[in-house]
């Protein structure tokens, strides 16, 4: 695990729970946002967009302690379908009757829409960006908390986040052009369940190849 995502798991373990509950820095919320990504079950259908790009995604993601295993489905075009267990990451691919196995991990992030439309966190974020909370909205049923992520200068793009007030698990996620600011890609859930059992079962493939 990189080291800034093990401080950000030390902070929220020593922390008092009333200081994310009051919302008191923006900061914070990306920090809990970080480790609700991973460290959350849940399952839920998401729609990414970029330029003249949308899919649609169903994902399953379980957490058992250390163990952590995900699947994505693809709702729409090719059908493909990505489970990941531990380092191993299985890519299936039902129209090539391909299926690729990356025992590193590599594809994961690469792979997954959800974590690749996220900032990752890190201690020294807040010299690049400026970190602020822009509003309310409520997003898949939920009531969410919006960050705004702008970067202090023109080589970089910045973020909108809308952060489930409960879990700190992002419901929404937009790039921004910083110079135009007009979002360049966007994630959405349509749909979520938050902390409920996500069984094995969830987690095999349904293809046959």
């Amino acid at each position: 695990m990189p080291f800034s995502r093990v401080l950000a798991t030390l902070l929220l373990l020593v922390l008092p729970v009333s200081v994310f509950a009051e919302s008191h820095t923006a900061q914070q919320w990306v920090m809990r946002m970080d480790h609700a990504v991973e460290n959350t079950n849940y399952q839920g259908r998401m729609v990414y967009m970029r330029r003249d790009h949308i899919g649609t995604f169903q994902i399953y993601h379980r957490v058992d302690g250390d163990d952590v295993q995900e699947r994505l489905v693809r709702m729409d075009g090719d059908g493909a379908e990505i489970i990941r267990r531990k380092n191993e990451v299985i890519c299936i691919f039902p129209k090539q009757r391909a299926v690729f196995v990356d025992m590193q991990g590599k594809l994961n992030r690469v792979q997954n829409p959800l974590q690749a439309s996220l900032p990752g966190y890190t201690p020294s974020m807040t010299s690049n960006y400026k970190i602020v909370v822009t509003g309310t909205a409520r997003i898949a049923g939920r009531e969410t908390i919006r960050i705004g992520i702008k970067p202090k200068d023109v080589f970089r793009y910045g973020y909108q986040l809308w952060l489930d007030k409960e879990t700190a698990m992002p419901l929404k996620a937009q790039l921004i052009d910083a110079s135009r600011e007009i979002p360049l890609e966007e994630l959405l859930f349509t749909s979520i369940e938050l902390d409920k059992p996500v069984t094995l079962d969830m987690l095999e493939s349904s293809l046959e190849i």
